[in-house]
């Protein structure tokens, strides 16, 4: 399923298709027969998703499983979700597969899109120039299994919760035998 959800006492885990939802900067590789199949997808997705955000109790606390940052930015834009980010206890993102990664895009998080060296460049600058919009979102990665080859820091998250949610989820990096 494109968007799944998982109560856990106070906890409420919700995980969406970032891919759907980050649609607007992926469209220009879409064949134009598809265009509006996948318009349409997208938006049945938001409407899913805009529901469940709707629909939390105050008490409750989210983590948002949202693999390409890429799309948090467009979460943003959406009223629902906008209104309960202060109930959003993190979200977790696999997309930039190593920390060094996560690093270098929070430092470049606002660069100007660069228009002019070609549709891959401008998506990278685009997401780039919105990543100053994922902190509300408190992004924590879930590195690859292998991370990158260059620092060879890849590994798994552990998550242990109290299902009261009167202590935050505690989170332990598991690093993969080098």
């Amino acid at each position: 399923q494109p968007f799944w959800r998982l109560d856990v006492g106070s906890y409420v885990l919700f995980g969406v298709c970032s891919s759907l939802i980050a649609w607007p900067v992926n469209e220009p590789d879409a064949l134009p027969a598809e265009l509006a199949d996948w318009r349409a997808l997208r938006a049945a997705h938001l409407r899913e998703v805009c529901a469940a955000f709707a629909s939390l109790r105050p008490e409750q606390r989210v983590l948002l499983f949202c693999h390409d940052p890429t799309a948090l930015p467009f979460l943003a834009e959406e009223e629902a979700v906008r209104a309960r980010l202060g109930q959003i206890e993190q979200t977790i993102i696999g997309h930039l597969h190593s920390p060094l990664l996560l690093w270098k895009s929070r430092l470049l998080a606002g660069m100007p899109v660069i228009s002019f060296l070609g549709h891959s460049i401008r998506r990278f600058t685009r997401s780039l120039n919105a990543a100053r919009r994922w902190q509300p979102f408190h992004v924590r990665l879930c590195p690859s299994l292998a991370g990158i080859e260059l620092l060879n820091d890849g590994g798994y998250l552990e998550l242990t919760l109290d299902e009261s949610a009167r202590q935050p989820a505690q989170w332990k990096f598991q690093p993969l035998p080098r």
